[in-house]
């Protein structure tokens, strides 16, 4: 599998995003293969795990200070992906209770992102105990709440779709869109 090589004077920080099961720890993991570059893991995952997925409103506004350390420990890096960002823990609180707190708030308005890429809803739904909005119908309005404030907050995102390994080939076309010092080899 051929590499890329990123100039190291810059660095660029790509988000993941996208409602439940749409791919985003999938996506991020083969991108930082295919793009030899550091990423970071949904904490979420791990936290709620650990608490047989019982959380609190609370538990948002931790899970989001965690993402941003994970985020934070690779300030060396030329180029990193995040999977999954505060953006989807203030979408989450938004849904589950109505409101977001201004702690989670803060974060996702002072973390800043070069590109996103927004997974679509195009993968089917895969079952698991930590997920929660499994109908089309809360897919559909879950995408719609990424798509209403990307645009409002003008993030530059790109949506990823298809499967195997033509969303992965679809999210480096968005990638190399956006940013000429990504070899041009990606997209053979």
């Amino acid at each position: 599998m051929e590499k890329t090589i990123i100039d190291s004077s810059l660095m660029i920080r790509l988000a993941i995003v996208g409602p439940e099961s749409t791919g985003k720890s999938d996506l991020t993991k083969a991108l930082a293969i295919k793009l030899n570059c550091a990423h970071t893991v949904e904490i979420a995952r791990e936290y709620l795990t650990k608490r047989a997925g019982e959380y609190t409103e609370d538990d948002l506004s931790i899970l989001a200070q965690l993402q941003c350390e994970a985020e934070d420990t690779f300030h060396n890096a030329s180029l990193l992906i995040c999977d999954t960002t505060t953006l989807v823990i203030k979408i989450w609180s938004d849904v589950k209770y109505g409101r977001c707190s201004k702690e989670i708030i803060d974060l996702y308005q002072n973390r800043k992102y070069d590109y996103t890429l927004l997974t679509d809803i195009d993968l089917p739904w895969s079952n698991d105990p930590l997920r929660e909005h499994p109908s089309i119908e809360d897919r559909k309005m879950l995408m719609d709440l990424y798509k209403i404030e990307l645009t409002a907050h003008q993030i530059k995102y790109g949506i990823v779709s298809g499967r195997g390994n033509d969303r992965i080939n679809n999210a480096l076309h968005l990638i190399a869109a956006q940013f000429p010092t990504i070899s041009e080899s990606l997209l053979r």
